[in-house]
């Protein structure tokens, strides 16, 4: 039997690769492709998700479908949804001032990677960062942290309010907040759950003064705030973080994200 198979050259000239557009109008004519059924793609701007290995493999029978997620053109960027901190709205930069675009996590597609072969990517090209935060974002919704019920009882709206409104503001030029529990069991009220609390931030801004003087007070509110709750202790260690500091030993011990 003859394999499928796709001239990857092709669609490398095309310019298709991970975070690559394509732009559907009325003339265009693609399907999405599922288990059961196939329609129309709707009209508007997709990007690519798939990775770049994928995107280019020759084989239709080892990589059959490119990843698409669908995102609409918006006039101005809110810098509170361009962080991935949002987990269900995400705003992307692009090549141009004048243009932005939003992304909701549900919105993705398949469509046959053979299509990539006779079209262009579109003119709209999202930035690099634009490209990594969105990439991260769709990835951590498959893993999300999972705490136990009692520990999740301790900590109660109005807190997870006051903390989202400082990652919102003073500490808003982060990359989350790490939690690294003592223990996954549902403790006793009489019980602490310990912890330590890592706000981890790009190289450069904290490695400016000011940027990191923001962040750092933002920090001392979040910990203070916890302080107070019942059946919490927060553990020494705990402190605003360079990305440069975070070894891959640290990786591997899995700090779950509190809050995004």
């Amino acid at each position: 039997m003859e394999q499928k198979t796709v001239d990857s050259q092709k669609i490398e000239a095309n310019g298709w690769k991970q975070g690559a557009c394509l732009l559907v109008d009325e003339s265009t004519v693609v399907h999405t492709v599922t288990q059961c059924m196939q329609e129309q793609l709707p009209v508007g701007v997709y990007i690519v998700l798939s990775q770049d290995c994928d995107v280019l493999n020759f084989s239709l029978e080892k990589e059959p479908v490119v990843e698409l997620i669908a995102v609409k053109q918006i006039q101005q960027c809110n810098p509170e949804l361009n962080t991935g901190k949002n987990p269900r709205r995400l705003h992307l930069d692009t090549n141009t001032n004048e243009l932005f675009l939003e992304a909701s996590p549900n919105n993705r597609y398949f469509i046959s990677r053979a299509y990539l072969e006779f079209s262009s990517q579109s003119s709209i090209k999202i930035t690099s960062r634009s490209l990594k935060i969105l990439i991260n974002w769709i990835a951590k919704r498959y893993k999300r942290p999972g705490f136990p019920d009692a520990f999740n009882r301790r900590i109660d709206s109005r807190l997870i309010k006051k903390i989202k409104r400082v990652l919102s503001n003073e500490a808003i030029d982060t990359l989350g907040l790490f939690i690294r529990l003592n223990s996954e069991k549902e403790l006793p009220e009489n019980q602490a759950y310990k912890l330590i609390l890592k706000l981890v931030v790009p190289k450069d801004v904290y490695e400016n003064e000011a940027s990191l003087a923001n962040i750092q007070e933002g920090f001392d509110q979040i910990l203070n705030s916890l302080e107070t709750v019942k059946g919490i202790t927060i553990l020494e260690g705990s402190c605003v973080q360079s990305e440069d500091d975070i070894t891959l030993y640290r990786v591997r011990l899995r700090h779950d994200v509190l809050l995004i």
